[in-house]
């Protein structure tokens, strides 16, 4: 039995390889045409690390939920909006290091984050269920609309003094 486990722990140590996002926000000061260009440059140094891409999404300018600041040619400047990008990919766990501290030495990104996670998709699209207007119950008609005096009654003999 132990054996077998030994096997097992080995077959986990070659395969390292994991499935990795990173969701980053870029500054709100890049041109719109730099946005791809510096999106691009950010995965061809996930590429060189040996990455391989499984999706991603492009950049777009958001509101931020709260104000982020950021020393930029020794000068804080303030940002309430950034462009927000996110790229999955899987890479050997001993490239991973080399991918963050690109990250981290790229000026034109205000804040990432790097999470382990699956390859297969999790995005489930919200539903939309649909509510009866005033009028759209079961009968039809307006009769079923109770007025104040029917709800204060109805309070009334509930209170009990």
């Amino acid at each position: 039995m132990s054996e077998e486990l030994e096997k097992n722990e080995k077959e986990m140590d070659e395969k390292t390889n994991r499935v990795y996002e990173v969701g980053l926000l870029l500054i709100p000061n890049l041109a719109t045409e730099k946005v791809n260009e510096e999106f691009s440059s950010i995965k061809s140094s996930i590429e060189k690390s040996g990455g391989k891409f499984i999706s991603e999404e492009s950049p777009y300018l958001r509101p931020l939920a709260y104000t982020i600041v950021k020393s930029i040619d020794t000068k804080n400047q303030k940002f309430d909006n950034a462009y927000f990008g996110w790229v999955k990919f899987e890479i050997d766990t001993a490239n991973l290091e080399e991918v963050n501290t690109a990250l981290k030495s790229n000026e034109n990104i205000l804040r990432f984050i790097n999470v382990k996670t699956v390859r297969e998709s999790t995005y489930t699209p919200s539903r939309q269920i649909s509510q009866p207007s005033i009028g759209e119950s079961g009968s039809g008609d307006l009769d079923s609309v109770i007025s104040q005096s029917e709800i204060d009654s109805g309070i009334d003999k509930l209170l009990v003094e």
